[in-house]
């Protein structure tokens, strides 16, 4: 819990976050539900940004195939 609250700060905090776990829930990436819609808004001529692949060492490159991975699996991202 967080180290600026004090004891009876955190007796107060507690109860609530225990009510209302689910909101926390961090096992895995979830979308979340909301009725706000986003959009951005782009210029019809405008180009798609393109950038260079840049390198990274072997172990990184692991750690980003896991994490699109679970992404995919997830539902949270799609081939383009």
């Amino acid at each position: 819990m967080a180290s600026h609250l004090n004891q009876q700060q955190k007796q107060l905090l507690l109860p609530i976050l225990y009510q209302h776990n689910s909101l926390f829930d961090t096992s895995e990436p979830k979308i979340a539900k909301t009725h706000i819609y986003h959009t951005k808004p782009t210029n019809v001529n405008s180009n798609p940004v393109n950038s260079k692949p840049y390198r990274v060492s072997s172990e990184k490159q692991k750690i980003i195939d896991n994490q699109i991975d679970s992404m995919y699996t997830s539902g949270l991202i799609r081939p383009s």
